[in-house]
């Protein structure tokens, strides 16, 4: 729903936020060989799972519309398959505890050949910043308060300035925030279904729910360390909207599509596939919100921790991953991440429900007439949000969820609608009480809006998550510089888990499948300007 932060968020978002990949490695050998003849000028054909929606990129999280933006827009910097940061729009900056200055390449320019200025950027930023805007950008790609933006347009420098020390300021301002041109911001309204920036790609079509057609850009040259858009990367992209992965797997199959990213059961036919070269790469994968806001049974610890021994997370995990996935690591088990700890292992206690029943009764919840439990006259309602368009294994780890809450004494009525439907219901005045939501980010400290601070629309806590601990914990991290920060991450963590604010489950393999056709493929997706199609 939002990997808004990455490539992946489009073509097989799960509620993501941001789908995080922590390695990249070949799913199995390919038939499909690089000692064909490179197609020049070819077509390529993706799919997404749900549409982009807004396309105005400083009001969206949308998983595709990432994808999307991964081909018209371009970041300060980013990061190779081995999570090392390396040059984009900037080609040199220097970072300390308390600033991160960008050198800006010379003659980067836009879509309609105007010249992209250090100014120019700092207005993006600025834009973000300004809690008017109410961007959702705000937190993840620059910190909240304490910054200010400057820019020099003689030397193409733009500068961050903390107030304090900020823990990882450089990971947070360069990787991950689309660049837009100056006509986006002057004009936002304009650009719901049109871009502007200066990416490999130009959108030349826009379809919502049907497709958006791309055609790449002469004279390119500043892509991930340098890259160059050439005649030998495809010369037209059309992204389709499919939303069920059966029908993109089969189309990759028979040749119809390009690239599918998968999560579901069809992962299993792409490694043995003819002519198709799989990638897999692993990623946070599904964690289990409740509404803590006032007014919802699931705001009691007593409800939540009930409602989490009542499931047996093992057996959710391999619902949910269709078998592929694996136990949950950390919030945020990426190679760009310089923290590397288990969180989780040990946060939650096995399945229980006797104990699950027994913490209910002793929190003065009983049967009603009708079997549901009840608490001063109010019973125990959950409304469960169900992405319809996120592959059967989801659906099937909801249905679980329902089943096992309803054996405990709940009512749970299963809410079933789109990814873009469910963004609109997380962060607008929609009603719900737990979700499958993941936060795919590249370090922790682009997570503190989304898990503490004020709610939509004021802010981004969607769950109105109020962990003191954790605000503690966040505080000392953001104050300590580099690697000095990860302690307090992981105890900000595990002091999450232990209220059952948050409960994460699963890692699960995303599979990639390029069909006769091969690019460079890491933690933060496909690079646009390394695809490569070869003679079928």
């Amino acid at each position: 729903m939002f990997n808004g932060l990455k490539r992946w968020f489009g073509a097989a978002a799960v509620a993501c936020l941001v789908v995080s990949l922590a390695s990249v490695v070949p799913a199995a050998s390919s038939s499909a060989s690089t000692r064909a003849r490179a197609v020049k000028n070819g077509t390529y054909r993706v799919a997404l799972g749900t549409d982009p929606g807004n396309l105005f990129p400083y009001q969206t999280v949308s998983s595709t519309a990432i994808t999307l933006f991964s081909y018209t827009y371009d970041t300060l910097v980013s990061y190779n398959p081995k999570g090392k940061i390396v040059s984009e729009l900037a080609d040199r900056w220097t970072a300390r505890a308390k600033t991160v200055t960008f050198q800006l390449r010379p003659k980067i320019t836009c879509g309609d050949g105007s010249k992209l200025t250090a100014s120019d950027v700092a207005a993006d930023f600025r834009y973000v910043l300004n809690p008017k805007n109410a961007s959702p950008w705000l937190n993840v790609s620059v910190p909240a308060s304490g910054v200010t933006v400057k820019s020099n347009n003689a030397r193409r420098t733009v500068t961050f300035v903390d107030s304090s020390p900020y823990s990882l300021l450089l990971q947070t301002t360069g990787p991950l925030m689309p660049i837009v041109c100056p006509n986006v911001l002057k004009h936002p309204g304009a650009y719901l279904h049109r871009t502007d920036g200066t990416g490999p790609y130009k959108l030349t079509s826009a379809s919502p729910g049907s497709r958006y057609v791309l055609v790449r850009r002469p004279g390119y040259h500043w892509g991930p360390g340098g890259t160059s858009t050439t005649n030998l990367m495809p010369r037209k992209v059309i992204l389709e909207v499919i939303a069920d992965e059966t029908t993109q797997t089969d189309l990759l199959l028979r040749g119809q599509l390009d690239e599918v990213a998968l999560v579901g059961p069809n992962r299993s036919r792409l490694p043995r596939a003819r002519g198709v070269n799989t990638y897999k790469l692993d990623e946070p994968f599904n964690w289990l919100w409740f509404d803590q806001r006032p007014g919802h049974v699931t705001d009691s610890l007593a409800v939540r921790r009930a409602l989490t021994l009542a499931l047996n997370l093992r057996t959710l995990e391999q619902v949910a991953t269709a078998k592929l996935g694996s136990p949950a690591t950390s919030l945020v088990p990426v190679l760009s991440n310089p923290c590397r700890y288990n969180s989780v292992s040990g946060a939650f206690p096995a399945s229980n429900l006797a104990r699950a029943r027994r913490i209910l009764r002793n929190a003065g919840w009983r049967a009603g007439s009708n079997g549901v439990l009840q608490k001063n006259g109010k019973p125990l309602d959950l409304t469960l949000l169900n992405a319809t368009d996120q592959g059967a294994s989801v659906s099937a780890a909801n249905d679980y969820m329902q089943h096992q809450w309803d054996s405990i004494g709940a009512s749970v009525t299963l809410d079933s609608m789109s990814t873009q439907g469910m963004l609109g219901v997380l962060f607008g005045p929609g009603n719900w009480d737990a979700s499958l939501v993941t936060l795919g980010v590249y370090v922790p400290n682009q997570l503190v809006g989304f898990l503490s601070g004020p709610t939509p629309p004021s802010g981004e806590n969607f769950a109105g998550i109020h962990s003191g601990a954790y605000a503690q914990a966040t505080k000392n991290a953001l104050k300590s510089v580099g690697t000095r920060s990860c302690v307090y991450w992981k105890e900000g963590e595990k002091a999450l888990f232990k209220y059952d604010d948050l409960v994460p489950f699963a890692n699960n393999p995303i599979y990639v499948g390029l069909y006769h056709s091969r690019a460079e493929v890491s933690f933060a997706g496909i690079y646009p300007t390394s695809v490569r199609m070869y003679r079928r």
